[in-house]
């Protein structure tokens, strides 16, 4: 059906555009199209059985959706539960999360180029763009499965993506770079923790000396009374 020069698809069997083509699709004796305008019915149906579809059952259910909707009531939208995802924080500089998001990017970039034509319809950042890629980033020392690659990027468009992304993920921990970036972070807080017990000790050691001296004075002042003490009885007997 020409429409695409009017940019957009009418909705409606009343629309003039509709009527036009359908009018014409029949003078030319076109099968019949199967599109919501032309066959509500069907799409009521189709409609019905969103929740059912299946890679298995796709084709068939499009084929004869009446077949499959005969006695599924209604599909009833769940209601949404609130929760709160988890956003992740990476430790290491921004620099470096930036680096590895950017090499997650040209990563899929590869993988998208094997998978399509050489002039692919769409550009990959469409399936996995910046947004995506310093999610992933900045949860990359928590991925241990690719289910967490999934949730982060809402699930994936084409077959073996995610499990193609955590191996990627695994062999980027072990390159020297990463492995550095870790043991520089590592480093610095096994300096800020020795630091830190410095400082405590340098505390405990000063409220020592602290009430040690205290304790000296205290003495001092027992000592000096008790000589006073003396020195009053001893004038006392003269």
């Amino acid at each position: 059906m020409k429409f695409c020069s009017y940019g957009y698809i009418p909705v409606s069997k009343d629309d003039p555009k509709y009527r036009k083509e359908k009018d014409r699709a029949d003078y030319l004796k076109f099968d019949c199209c199967e599109c919501s305008n032309c066959n509500p019915e069907a799409a009521q149906d189709i409609h019905k059985l969103a929740h059912l579809f299946t890679k298995e059952n796709f084709d068939k259910i499009l084929e004869n959706p009446s077949q499959f909707a005969e006695g599924v009531p209604d599909y009833i939208q769940p209601k949404k539960h609130r929760h709160n995802k988890r956003k992740y924080k990476s430790r290491l500089p921004q620099a470096a999360v930036k680096k590895i998001a950017d090499d997650l990017i040209v990563h899929f970039e590869l993988f998208y180029q094997d998978l399509m034509d050489e002039r692919p319809e769409f550009k990959a950042s469409r399936f996995f763009g910046a947004a995506q890629a310093q999610a992933v980033a900045e949860a990359f020392e928590y991925i241990e499965e690719p289910s967490l690659i999934a949730k982060l990027i809402g699930g994936e468009w084409f077959d073996n993506q995610i499990d193609t992304m955590f191996s990627f993920v695994e062999t980027y921990k072990k390159t020297e770079w990463f492995e550095k970036q870790v043991f520089e972070i590592e480093e610095g807080k096994r300096t800020k923790e020795s630091q830190e017990r410095e400082k405590v000790e340098k505390k405990k050691r000063e409220e020592e000396e602290k009430r040690q001296a205290n304790e000296k004075r205290e003495a001092i002042k027992i000592a000096k009374r008790a000589e006073d003490v003396i020195a009053l009885e001893n004038f006392k007997r003269i």
